[in-house]
């Protein structure tokens, strides 16, 4: 860890005053050993003075926040601060005379030998941080500042286990943030258009862009063109209330593939409550929304059967029964026309359905249409006979009770002998599936889409 220059100069400080003292009552024991007594009495005054200056460096030392200790040339404690002895939980007693070897563990007495005091040794002065031991045994990261002196060393230390938790928590929160599926990006509304200043491995899987890509650019360029989406209104509103929200998006990856985020925004304030930078958190919940659409048509479907159910039980007459389907149906699927054919093999099974063989084709088998549900300015295919010989597609469709979808009636082959007539009736996408009994063919429902192409769902086709 970078040691502060204010813990420098502190440090540096307190060697001097230290070395202050020690060198006066050195010089004073010299002094009056060797002078005159002239000598003496005119250093008098001079003692005096300064003895108050080191008695006030003393009090300094003594005061001081940091543990301060003197040892001598074999790490025996000479001096110690009240600082150190609280940080250690010993008395002046328990450790004057002592060796340093009482404050640590073995394993730690080792690396500081084998790795710190080699260093002293070489540049006159160590810093660095040691695993320390409390009287009770208990341990805290200590930061020290080690000087050698004449005699032994000088060492200035701090108890620092709060800021290395804190920078041991934020490790541990940096490695869940970049481990995390979900995308995490944080911005910062202090500066124009609120960019990005972090975003997480989460967020570049999610959405393909890599962060030096998305760092510096507002999070809105995953909408695409979709900027106008209800859902955006909640969230601007949250930035610029200051307040939190959860909203789900239609985003886009860089790749340009659709995918619906869950984004939930939260402001992150300052100890003055400030705020300082905005924390947003991205789920991909694509799957989910797919489920949710196909339950919802799932239950469209249940419902159009149901309504269709009961419009039938209050009607007994047949034509008032397919034309009430086909409605539902038309506009559950929300096409352009729907229509619902009889199927006859036979000119018996024609009559048997109430058709008059003058009114139809007298080749069989055919399916003449018997109700038609069409929007406004639909032309209407009534009367319209649809023939099945010839016709591919009509003829796959007879032959089992599977869907058969045509996004592009230009595009299929099936469709080619009856190019001309789907032309004629301005048909561009089509579906259509047999209905049956017992295996047996008895109906044709058929979807048009008349005014765009048209790609049919899975759930549709189903």
């Amino acid at each position: 860890m970078a040691t502060s220059v204010e813990w420098i100069l502190w440090g540096t400080n307190v060697v001097a005053a230290i070395g202050n003292i020690s060198l006066f009552w050195l010089l004073l024991r010299r002094f009056n050993t060797n002078a005159s007594a002239e000598k003496r009495r005119l250093a008098i005054a001079f003692d005096q003075e300064t003895e108050a200056a080191l008695w006030r460096q003393s009090i300094v030392v003594e005061a001081a926040l940091d543990g301060i200790a003197i040892l001598n040339e074999n790490g025996e404690f000479l001096y110690l601060n009240d600082a150190h002895l609280k940080m250690f939980g010993y008395t002046s007693s328990d450790l004057i005379g002592k060796s340093w070897h009482a404050l640590y563990y073995p394993d730690e007495i080792q690396r500081i030998e084998s790795e710190c005091f080699p260093l002293l040794k070489q540049n006159g002065q160590w810093r660095g941080e040691v695993l320390a031991k409390r009287r009770d045994g208990g341990t805290f990261f200590e930061e020290i500042s080690l000087t050698l002196t004449e005699r032994g060393f000088i060492s200035v230390c701090r108890d620092i286990t709060e800021t290395k938790q804190r920078e041991i928590r934020m490790r541990i929160l940096e490695r869940a943030i970049s481990a995390s599926r979900n995308g995490i990006i944080i911005t910062d509304p202090t500066q124009s258009d609120n960019p990005i200043v972090y975003a997480n491995p989460g967020f570049e899987r999610m959405t393909g862009y890599s962060s030096e890509e998305v760092v510096g650019k507002n999070s809105r360029l995953l909408q695409g063109i979709e900027t106008g989406q209800p859902a955006l209104d909640p969230l601007r509103k949250a930035f610029k209330q200051g307040g939190d929200c959860i909203v789900t998006l239609r985003n886009y990856r860089k790749d340009g593939t659709l995918f619906w985020n869950e984004l939930s925004i939260s402001p992150v304030f300052d100890a003055e409550g400030n705020m300082t930078h905005y924390v947003g958190i991205q789920t991909d919940v694509t799957e989910r929304k797919r489920t949710e659409e196909v339950l919802k048509q799932q239950f469209q479907r249940a419902m159009l059967l149901k309504q269709i159910t009961q419009d039938i039980r209050q009607s007994l007459d047949t034509e008032q029964i397919f034309q009430t389907a086909v409605t539902q149906i038309g506009q559950a699927f929300q096409v352009n026309r729907c229509l619902i054919h009889a199927y006859a093999a036979t000119p018996e099974d024609a009559i048997a359905a109430g058709f008059d063989l003058a009114q139809i084709s007298s080749s069989f088998p055919q399916i003449p249409l018997v109700a038609e549900y069409s929007e406004p300015k639909i032309e209407s295919l009534m009367g319209f006979e649809i023939p099945i010989e010839g016709n591919p597609h009509a003829q796959l469709l007879l032959s089992s009770d599977r869907a058969v979808s045509s996004p592009d009636v230009n595009a299929d082959p099936l469709l080619k002998p009856m190019l001309p007539m789907c032309q004629q009736i301005h048909l561009k996408s089509m579906l259509t599936v047999r209905t049956s009994y017992q295996g047996v063919p008895n109906g044709v429902i058929g979807l048009h889409q008349c005014d765009a192409l048209r790609t049919w769902t899975a759930d549709e086709i189903e």
